[in-house]
């Protein structure tokens, strides 16, 4: 089964539209929900860093511009 997902959360201002959504299998999108549930793209790559990651490397978040 597929769902769709909303990559900026509608929670946080994110719109129904195509550049905001991603259809996913509906385990894989839960499973996101479970890990980051409507975190900010910061608050994910730290926990990311702080929890998951081989502390050798970080991972780093850079807003696209405009």
């Amino acid at each position: 089964m597929m769902t769709v997902h909303h990559r900026k959360p509608k929670s946080l201002g994110g719109r129904k539209e195509p550049k905001n959504t991603t259809v996913l299998p509906l385990k894989k999108h839960n499973a996101w929900h479970v890990l980051f549930m409507n975190f900010t793209p910061e608050r994910i790559a730290a926990e990311i860093n702080q929890l998951y990651l081989d502390p050798d490397y970080q991972l780093v978040v850079i807003r696209r511009k405009q």
